[in-house]
């Protein structure tokens, strides 16, 4: 019995693992596509949008059967029902990625070039988060996980903070690419909200390993 659960675990991390991918080329697709603004690109963030929505149904799936069939020990319970959040976590981080995408194309001058360039930034900084929360969910190590990702998320917040600033003066002194400027607010905003969902993953994980309530902000 014991090793038919285990089994159906490791499906469920394996699932677990795409979404972390999926996630991660679409952190790597948007830099590239602040960059470019190629519309491939934007196709590319919509197929993994749909296909992270479909393995997220099979996480659901799968740890619904799982639960119906063996009545999980306290640690596997825990990590199904983790499994189960995190996947959703991850699903929306490429929806929201979709939707950043729907703001391209982008005419920019060279004021919003330099921010665009600072996004940029954010974006790498979430990938890192999204790199500690899949090494922590793969070794079950989750030792230093909350003081890193409260440092990684207080430099996207950061960030954000700065940016919003630096557009809505932007738009006060009379840029002149207003409609840009009004499509990079809704990107940095994203961008900071896909931070505190990558938190929000390593605060589960942090739950099913060590069965410890933390608020990672």
């Amino acid at each position: 019995m014991m090793r038919g659960l285990l089994q159906r675990v490791e499906r469920v991390e394996k699932l677990l693992f795409e979404l972390f991918t999926l996630a991660k080329d679409g952190l790597m697709i948007l830099d590239e596509l602040l960059v470019t603004q190629e519309r491939e690109k934007i196709a590319k963030l919509e197929e993994i949008e749909r296909r992270s929505d479909e393995v997220n149904l099979q996480v659901f799936e799968l740890c619904a059967q799982t639960f119906g069939l063996y009545g999980p020990v306290l640690h596997e319970l825990r990590y199904l029902i983790s499994a189960m959040q995190i996947s959703s976590f991850l699903e929306r981080i490429c929806d929201l990625l979709a939707e950043i995408g729907e703001m391209f194309p982008m005419r920019l001058d060279e004021r919003l070039s330099g921010m665009v360039e600072r996004a940029r930034g954010m974006v790498k900084t979430i990938r890192l988060m999204l790199e500690r929360v899949e090494r922590s969910l793969r070794e079950h190590e989750v030792e230093s996980l909350e003081k890193e990702l409260t440092e990684l998320d207080t430099r996207v917040d950061k960030s954000f903070l700065e940016l919003h600033r630096a557009l809505v003066e932007y738009l006060k002194s009379g840029g002149r690419e207003v409609e840009s400027a009004v499509k990079l607010l809704y990107i940095i905003r994203h961008l900071e909200r896909i931070g505190d969902i990558a938190a929000k993953s390593g605060a589960r994980v942090i739950w099913a390993e060590r069965a410890r309530i933390v608020f990672i902000k």
